[in-house]
């Protein structure tokens, strides 16, 4: 596939998983409005049951998922998703009840999984591992923008148009990519799946006992799910109860969190590949990041413009987590590269789910909405775990010797298993 077309389907993925991160992040500052939509009372309650609904569907989908792209394809497996996905948000936006909201957001959920794993598919298949971070770090990039969109762009939308009508418009944003992908991205080798399809499943113990793979897991999914909670719930509601602000305001003030990560995954991204060339110097800094992130919520924000800023580097700071991505793919031949992602995917959003679940029922403060104690205490011992877990479990993956587009011979795929299960 010529270098045009190649640009051109990463652009189109990368519309893909905007539109996935607007989903994900959307209810935390929504939500509010579209319990009083609907009449429900308890807006903490929906904003968590909503972004928890998305988050177990995703998590759920991931390992099959990733087994499904690396089979049948890419592009079939692209399509079929992104349909689910927008249907879901119709839904979302059309329901009058909680039981159609949840499920709505399950189908979403369900369908968003796709982009970020097809993304990365994409990636080891046609890009160059010297570009792996970079190319990486633009899909966190439209991510990133996403959190924004959803943080602060759609607040104002609903506070202008509504709730309806500002949920229903992602579905353009699913639409575009489920029609264009198939019309650019060409069905060579690699689109379609491995010729063997049951290599995908040969290689399925090894990713799961490999001790790389396990220690990459558990710092994505610590990290991950610190930052999503960050970013989705906590930060806003700090910065409404700190500086005594509106939904609007607070908003507009979390949302250069994610401008900060934004910025730093493209930093970072650069960095690991052509400055330090290195994946796990970051990992570790990642985890730093988030613990002494967790500090500020023990704080009290003197001006708007010092959360900015402190919120800001808080975002740049733990763009280090962006490198767990490669990292999990990195040492498996490219014929499973979305498999392997998959796993450590699918703990990631588990543990995601799971933390915003109990968000209502563990964190709720007496005098304030959060125990932000709590709150900074959790982030904190989990990052520590986390830390540990990738220093002496993970390895580093750079090599920069490795090629796309080259079907993994016999010779190479066991030179791949011999090194994984001895580590």
């Amino acid at each position: 596939m010529d270098d045009r077309r190649v640009w051109l389907g990463l652009a189109l993925f990368i519309i893909a998983y905007f539109a996935a991160y607007v989903n994900r992040v959307c209810m935390g500052y929504i939500g509010d409005y579209l319990a009083i939509e609907i009449g429900f009372e308890d807006p903490d309650v929906l904003r968590s049951l909503a972004s928890s609904a998305y988050l177990y569907a995703y998590a759920i989908a991931q390992f099959p998922l990733g087994v499904l792209i690396d089979s049948i394809g890419l592009i079939l497996s692209t399509v079929i998703f992104l349909v689910i996905a927008a249907i879901g948000n119709a839904i979302v936006a059309l329901s009058r009840n909680l039981t159609l909201i949840l499920v709505g957001r399950a189908l979403i959920g369900l369908g968003c999984a796709l982009p970020f794993l097809a993304s990365q598919k994409f990636i080891a298949r046609y890009l160059p591992i010297r570009t792996s971070a970079i190319a990486t770090s633009l899909v966190g990039f439209a991510g990133c923008f996403g959190g924004i969109y959803a943080q602060y762009l759609m607040v104002l939308m609903v506070e202008f148009f509504g709730v309806r009508i500002s949920l229903l418009h992602i579905v353009v944003y699913l639409l575009v990519p489920a029609v264009f992908i198939p019309l650019v991205v060409r069905d060579k080798y690699g689109s379609r799946g491995t010729n063997n399809k049951l290599d995908v499943f040969r290689h399925l113990p090894l990713i799961l006992k490999n001790k790389h793979m396990i220690g990459t897991l558990l710092s994505c999914a610590i990290a991950y799910s610190c930052i999503l909670l960050l970013q989705t719930i906590i930060l806003r509601d700090f910065m409404m109860e700190s500086l005594k602000l509106s939904i609007a305001d607070a908003s507009g003030i979390a949302t250069f969190f994610s401008l900060g990560f934004l910025l730093g995954q493209f930093t970072i991204g650069f960095i690991s590949d052509r400055v330090v060339k290195a994946r796990k110097l970051f990992a570790i800094e990642a985890h730093i990041a988030l613990i002494i992130s967790a500090l500020y919520l023990l704080t009290k924000p003197s001006s708007m413009l010092e959360a900015i800023i402190v919120v800001t580097a808080m975002g740049i700071a733990s763009a280090g987590q962006m490198v767990t991505v490669p990292m999990s793919r990195e040492v498996w031949p490219q014929d499973i590269a979305a498999t392997a992602l998959a796993y450590v995917n699918m703990g990631t959003f588990v543990v995601a789910a799971l933390l915003q679940n109990i968000v209502p029922y563990v964190f709720k403060g007496s005098d304030t909405r959060w125990d932000y104690t709590s709150v900074s205490t959790a982030i904190i011992i989990l990052n520590v775990l986390g830390l540990l877990a990738v220093y002496f479990f993970a390895k580093e993956t750079y090599r920069p010797d490795k090629k796309p587009g080259i079907r993994s011979t016999k010779h190479h795929t066991q030179y791949n298993i011999i090194t994984l299960s001895r580590s």
